[in-house]
């Protein structure tokens, strides 16, 4: 072709590609898109293994409740299971049927979500589909939804390391709405072919939600027996058989099952719900020999295994290296993946198509391994355990069905050891490496005609780790902070897998921003990780800003934390009784070492502590050098069992309590002699200075009072004693706070001396006053017998009466510290006025007649003491600030209006506790807390200072004495995200103590109400 005739028929070839674009173009704007649709209606010819038929003959018709009551309370997602249907049928041909029957009502819009589409699974490589009915009903309507359902066949998917032959019918159901009742029922036949024919099912017959009705059916057409068990079954919940010809049938109908959630931190195997279970095989024996003609064929000594098995064990001269090399090659060299179609879901691949493809599940990795055992020379069998049932495995029904996992048992030296080849970051040599715990498993050999228990002791973990704090910088210095911890066992696994997946810097990155939370800012260096076969070691440093915390009065505080520990002992939220799981066998060994300054003298003392119970053993030491200015806290926590009963319970989380308060330990490095003098110059607030101002004046005018006094008195010669009226004793008492009473005494001992009754002083008698008491007064009885004759009963009566009235004025003066200061001047004018009463009756008897002089000076001392005693009477009703912690009810309006004007507790609450040092205005500090919130505030010299955590926030509350260095109680608020709320209390008050129960008592509230995750 010419280099014209080229052209030209690139030209038209040209021309002929762009006429079919037009085309395409002009086709596209006149034929309008199109959805595509699934298909729809009671016909699904289009998909193998399904077909619409009527319920099989065999099935028993279970009717069910329309109008069964809802119990509102206990649903889920807004499904109420009116019937859940479950018959099973095994025929003499080894066929198995299922029968599944549901009927649900909708109570909302979630439930209409969730069941507008239905969801069938099966196996269509061995199991075929029938369904039989789809059916709403609605106000007295029946609607056939089967005729309209779209329907579409997905694959399931377990996950992406699974590959399952399973599939979903999804049926798309149509104008589904609240109120309705959905009844559904289809039968699955067919069973898989690895199990040759054996019957196995297990059925939950209590679920997390209530049920109205329930019923399982097994009708046994075979003639091998069929094993029945029926788990946690109360009282009246049975088994029935009956029997028809050669037909057993086994059947149990429960109604109004109520919902019971299992908590995720019990023990693997736990579950108290009420279930059934049904299987032919006869015993474990007959399990193990089903499996061993599974896996036995498979381990094959190749000339691909012996190959790789050579290669794997050269230059290696012990069974223990050989045996790691091998375990080393199926962990790390064979990725994870199964194949599980059909009868692969138990049937494993050969050693050489896990060689050739280099991925298999668990199965095919042990039989890869147990062949590269086996020509090492190395005795090996598989096993099957189960990861979830544990221990609990041995109070099964026997059955292939039993476990979900498979492992291999090799023996060294005589030695038995379990390994998992599935486990990919394992290090070590074989014999020292954590072995897993699955509890019971089964070895698959011709011999084994039971259950095995695997070892404890080679599983769990021990985590070491040293921390030092290089504090010697000082207070509000940048602080040093160095650690190192080493992780064995499943810990390290768990921290290789983490690197393995994240990164170092994404590991680091969440390091440094704990911390952070912990200390403020901080500069990070990049973590040293060293990973050897005796474990994985994380080194860290960083350099803290300014770790110290400053306190309400200025102190700065450091707060050492305990972090490897804290998550093995967090007290937990829900406090139900149940199993609860502990990390076992576990120990955790650390110290931690503060490297302080040497300006401040350290007041630490030497602790130690130790909890020790059936749960685990616990230790904390507190070591201060004062020569080297090092304090070391060391700890070590030892699980002692797997798990905590139920009945333990309560004690377990008791020996929680017990030594929450050791998981942190703090150190105060009080204001140094520039910071005292500073701190003594605030402590002139406001407060203080009325205070010393009211004294000082109340101080001029009672000099003043005296010197009027001095200048006024006039000698009473006439007179029997000093005689005064009692209202005039009374009032003076009252504004001397009852220290007229000496001035009285001194008078009326002045008379006595005067008239050579007494030899002593009126001066000495006056200092002892409380304890002259009682002589004076005989002085004076004695002196009015000697004017007038008594009767000497009455006389006697007298003395008994003032004997009396000494010893409660003594045992008063005694206890005046427990008096408040406003009533001091009670008792010793209860004691004086009836002596004022004597002397006022001698005095009448010689005619003389008393009539109070009121002075100058009486006032200027009234103007004295009353303002003290209107501050004390408004303090008393809570008008001005008690230096006491009280009750929120006690509080006035204002306090509360003024809490929620400043937003210290929100507008619809009220202070439930309240405390306050201020002496008139409360507004200048507080601390307390309502119904959701803690709060803190200061304002003093223009500064402003407040802080507040909500219950929901905290983490831990922390209570430390301060004496006998202060007279205070501190409590410290940790909030989940490390930060501190710290106030003090008196420490020599109850009040303190209600209202730190009561602020504890309301955490716990809201810790209770936290939702308790639930296992499924």
């Amino acid at each position: 072709m010419t280099k014209g005739s080229r052209f030209a028929g690139l030209t038209w070839l040209g021309l002929l590609g762009l006429s079919l674009v037009c085309q395409w173009v002009f086709a596209a704007q006149t034929i309008p898109l199109q959805r595509q649709a699934l298909t729809s209606g009671a016909d699904f010819s289009d998909i193998a293994a399904v077909n619409v038929a009527p319920t099989p003959r065999w099935v028993v018709a279970q009717p069910f409740d329309k109008d069964s009551e809802i119990p509102e309370q206990q649903l889920q997602n807004g499904v109420y299971f009116l019937l859940s249907d479950f018959q099973f049928l095994g025929d003499k041909q080894n066929r198995e049927q299922q029968f599944r029957h549901f009927a649900i009502k909708i109570n909302n819009v979630k439930a209409v979500e969730d069941y507008s589409q239905l969801s069938l699974q099966f196996d269509p490589s061995y199991e075929q589909l029938q369904l039989h009915q789809v059916t709403l009903y609605r106000h007295g309507q029946t609607i056939d939804k089967l005729k309209d359902a779209s329907h579409s066949v997905e694959r399931h998917s377990q996950s992406a390391q699974v590959v399952d032959g399973s599939v979903n019918l999804r049926l798309l159901l149509t104008d589904v709405r609240v109120g309705d009742i959905l009844e559904y029922a289809y039968t699955v036949t067919g069973v898989n072919p690895v199990f040759d024919g054996h019957f196995y099912h297990r059925r939950p017959l209590q679920w997390n939600v209530p049920i109205a009705q329930q019923f399982v059916s097994v009708l046994w057409r075979r003639d091998t027996p069929l094993q029945l068990q029926l788990d946690n079954a109360s009282e009246g919940q049975q088994l029935v058989e009956t029997h028809i010809g050669d037909d057993r049938n086994y059947q149990i109908s429960l109604g109004q099952v109520e919902g019971l959630a299992v908590p995720s931190d019990t023990p693997n195997g736990y579950d108290p719900r009420l279930r059934i279970s049904f299987s032919d095989f006869a015993d474990w024996s007959a399990v193990a020999t089903w499996g061993w003609q599974l896996f036995a064929p498979k381990i094959s000594q190749s000339a691909t295994v012996i190959s790789q098995a050579d290669l794997l064990s050269a230059g290696l001269t012990t069974d223990e290296a050989k045996a790691t090399a091998a375990l080393d090659f199926v962990q790390q060299q064979i990725r994870y993946l199964g194949l599980e179609m059909g009868v692969n879901s138990h049937l494993p691949a050969t050693p050489e198509q896990t060689l050739r493809h280099r991925f298999g599940d668990c199965k095919d990795k042990t039989v890869l391994l147990v062949a590269l055992l086996h020509a090492m020379g190395i005795q090996a069998e598989p096993v099957l355990v189960n990861t979830d049932t544990g221990e609990a495995l041995d109070k099964q029904l026997p059955s292939a069905k039993a476990f979900n996992h498979a492992i291999v048992q090799l023996l060294l030296n005589g030695q038995a050891y379990f390994v998992d080849p599935t486990i990919s970051f394992q290090k070590g040599i074989i014999t020292e490496r954590s072995q897993p715990f699955y509890g019971y498993g089964l070895v698959l050999s011709p011999t084994t005609d039971a259950l095995t228990l695997m070892p404890r002791e080679h599983s769990g973990a021990r985590i070491d780790y040293a921390e030092l704090f290089n504090l010697s910088q000082g207070d509000t210095k940048a602080a040093r902070y160095q650690v190192t911890t080493h992780y064995w066992g499943t810990e390290a696994e768990r921290l290789r897998e983490r690197l393995a997946s994240t990164g170092s810097a994404q590991l680091a990155t969440s390091y440094a921003d704990f911390y952070r939370e912990q200390y403020g800012e901080l500069a990070a260096e990049p973590l040293v990780i060293d990973d050897r076969d005796d474990g994985l070691t994380i080194s860290e440093q960083y350099t803290f800003t300014n770790p110290w915390q400053q306190d309400a009065d200025g102190d700065q505080q450091f707060f050492a934390t305990e972090n490897q520990l804290s998550n093995f002992i967090e007290i937990p939220s829900n406090r139900e009784p149940r199993p609860y799981a502990l990390s076992y066998p576990l120990t955790v060994d650390g110290t931690i070492t503060l490297k302080l300054f040497d300006t401040h003298h350290w007041d630490l003392n030497n602790e130690h502590h130790r909890e020790k119970n059936a749960f685990f053993d616990y230790q904390f030491e507190v070591n201060f050098d004062a020569a080297a200015q090092q304090l070391r806290l060391h700890y070590r926590y030892q699980s002692l069992t797997p798990f905590v009963t139920a009945a333990d319970f309560p004690q377990y989380i008791e020996a929680l309590k017990r030594i929450q308060a050791l998981n942190e330990y703090g150190i105060v490095s009080y204001n140094s002699d520039a910071k005292q003098q500073q701190a003594l110059a605030d402590k002139f607030t406001k407060d203080v200075l009325i205070i010393i101002g009211y004294w000082l004046f109340a101080a001029v005018l009672i000099g003043l009072a005296l010197a009027f006094w001095q200048s006024v008195k006039q000698p009473q010669h006439s007179m029997q004693f000093y005689s005064v009226p009692w209202h005039q004793v009374a009032l003076l008492s009252l504004l001397t706070l009852g220290g007229y009473f000496f001035y009285w005494s001194f008078r009326n001992w002045h008379y006595l001396e005067q008239h050579g009754i007494t030899r002593i002083s009126a001066i000495w008698w006056t200092l002892f006053a409380p304890l002259t008491y009682l002589p004076l007064a005989l002085a004076m009885w004695r002196q009015q017998s000697h004017y007038r004759k008594v009767n000497p009963i009455i006389s006697a009566g007298f003395i008994l009466f003032f004997v009396i009235v000494a010893l409660v004025l003594i045992v008063s003066v005694v206890n005046l510290a427990l008096i408040p200061v406003a009533l001091w001047w009670l008792p010793p004018t209860l004691a004086l006025l009836p002596l004022v009463a004597l002397v006022s009756r001698m005095n009448r008897k010689q005619g003389i007649r008393l009539n109070p002089h009121w002075q100058s000076y009486h006032l200027l001392l009234a103007l004295a003491v009353l303002p003290f005693y209107a501050v004390s009477l408004a303090k008393s009703v809570w008008l001005l600030p008690q230096a006491e912690p009280t009750a929120g009810n006690k509080l006035w309006p204002s306090y509360n209006v003024f809490l929620q004007q400043q937003r210290y507790i929100k507008p619809n609450e009220s202070a439930d506790y309240f405390y306050t040092d201020s002496y008139f205005d409360f507004r200048d500090q507080g601390v307390g807390f309502s119904d959701s919130t803690i709060f803190s505030y200061r304002h003093d010299q223009g500064k402003s200072t407040a802080q507040q955590a909500s219950f929901a926030q905290v983490r831990e509350i922390q209570v430390e004495s301060l004496q006998p260095l202060l007279t205070k109680t501190e409590v410290t608020v940790v909030k989940h995200d490390g930060s501190r709320l710290v106030f003090r209390l008196p420490a020599d008050q109850s009040n303190s103590a209600e209202f730190i129960a009561a602020l504890k008592a309301h955490w716990q509230q809201y810790r209770h109400q936290d939702n308790t995750i639930i296992k499924e």
